[in-house]
């Protein structure tokens, strides 16, 4: 599994996490597949889906900052700029101790899949809303 953030073929890295999605069954297993489609969904400008993957797989028990961090992205381009930033506020409350430092990563492996939670690509989503989002 390549890192969607390394992929330029958004297109072909959401249909490669749509088969993996179709192979994990377990609601702690799908939890990653949904991050993923989430963070496709949002490069290929899907707003819509993004959000709706990203709240799956925070439901699921998938890791709060990531998926707000996408989730407020999705919003701000949706027009909804106060929930962006609210969404925003949360994922940097959640932020995990171990993915403060630029280079950290987890991995975990589920059925063939190697899936890495990276704080390089939580701290490159975070300057990107920073971008968008002026201060209030």
């Amino acid at each position: 599994m390549r890192l969607l953030s390394d992929q330029p073929d958004f297109q072909a890295a959401r249909d490669e996490v749509g088969a993996a999605e179709r192979t994990v069954k377990e609601p702690h297993e799908r939890q990653y597949t949904l991050r993923y489609l989430a963070l496709a969904n949002l490069r290929l400008q899907r707003f819509d889906h993004a959000a709706e993957s990203a709240n799956q797989a925070i439901t699921l028990g998938d890791i709060p900052t990531y998926n707000k961090l996408i989730l407020a992205l999705a919003e701000h381009h949706l027009g909804h700029k106060e929930k962006a930033r609210l969404v925003f506020q949360e994922a940097i409350d959640a932020w995990p101790d171990d993915l403060k430092t630029e280079g950290a990563f987890k991995p975990t492996a589920i059925k063939g899949f190697l899936w890495f939670e990276s704080a390089d690509e939580l701290l490159n989503l975070r300057s990107e809303i920073e971008r968008l989002l002026p201060p209030a």
